[in-house]
Parts: structure tokens; C-alpha cells; sequence
């Protein structure tokens, strides 16, 4: 959300924010099972999951104070006065781009890691959904940051119709 605001293009802010809702979703989602798991339900199919899906307090429902991270975010996500100094070392556009192509690469390993780790099949199937979400967002930001380094613009969405084809 912090490198969202430091982008200086509306439609780059636009698509940055759309990716945030989606993470927002994935959280929940991964709450739902969290939830479920927790109470000694098991995984929950996808579809069940998506259903249960909430935007809970995720701080305060796993203990995280405000500025910590939880154990093993760190390898995804920066926190703390690390976070602050990787955000304001971005001078452009195409470096915080730069970054969240990282986050996403990081969020599809760990995904696609802990699918391969599970015998349960609502389990692999809620975690390789997970990781084709971060590659569908990859490959948005990889193209978003081509399209920048080629002629200096920012592209919509429905723009990239002709060229999926």
C-alpha cells in the first residue's frame, strides 16, 4: 500500500490497488482455513473457503503487534525499519514495480512449496489457487514493467486484450 502510493502514474496506482484487494482476498481466504484447520476440521474445499472468506483483523487475531511480522512472513515481506528502508529507496515507478514482481515470485514459491509438502487435496488445491493467483499477478507486473521500460507509460488492463490473442 506504501509503494502504491509512491507511484506517480493514476493507472499504475489503479492496478497496484487491484492487487491489493486481491491479497486482501487471498488473506481471507487463508483465514477461512486457518479457522477450520484450527478447529480440527481439516482444509476446507476451495469453494468453501472463498465462501467463508473475511477480511478479519488479521493482526490481532494471530497476536501480530503493529511493525511485526509472522514467523516466516520475513521471507516474503520486509518488516520493520527494513520495510521502511527498501520503500524509500524507490525512486521510480519501475523499481517499486521491481519490488512487487519479488513479492509475487516469493508468494508462488512458498504456495507452490507447501502444495508439494501436502497429502490433502482441499489443502493443494487452496494452495496452488493461492500461487496462480501470484503468477497471474506476476506476469500483470511483468508486463506492466516491460510496457514502462519500452516507451515511459502505463497501460490499462483492457488494453492488453488484443495483445493476450
Amino acid at each position: 500500500t506504501r509503494a502504491a502510493r509512491q507511484l506517480s502514474d493514476a493507472k499504475g496506482k489503479r492496478m497496484i490497488e487491484t492487487l491489493i484487494t486481491d491479497e486482501r482476498v487471498h488473506v481471507g481466504v487463508i483465514a477461512a482455513q486457518y479457522d477450520s484447520i484450527n478447529a480440527g476440521k481439516g482444509w476446507l474445499a476451495l469453494a468453501d473457503a472463498k465462501k467463508e472468506c473475511r477480511l478479519p483483523d488479521v493482526a490481532k487475531k494471530f497476536g501480530v503487534n503493529p511493525g511485526e511480522t509472522c514467523e516466516g512472513l520475513e521471507r516474503i515481506f520486509p518488516s520493520g525499519a527494513k520495510a521502511t528502508k527498501v520503500l524509500r529507496s524507490i525512486k521510480t515507478d519501475t523499481e517499486a514495480l521491481r519490488l512487487a514482481l519479488d513479492f509475487e515470485k516469493k508468494g508462488y514459491q512458498a504456495y507452490k512449496n507447501a502444495a508439494a509438502g501436502l497429502d490433502d487435496a482441499a489443502g493443494k488445491e487452496a494452495l496452488n489457487w493461492l500461487a496462480g493467483e501470484e503468477d497471474e499477478h506476476y506476469k500483470l507486473l511483468d508486463s506492466a514493467i516491460e510496457y514502462l521500460d519500452s516507451n515511459g507509460l502505463w497501460w490499462d488492463r483492457e488494453y492488453m486484450v488484443p495483445l493476450e490473442g
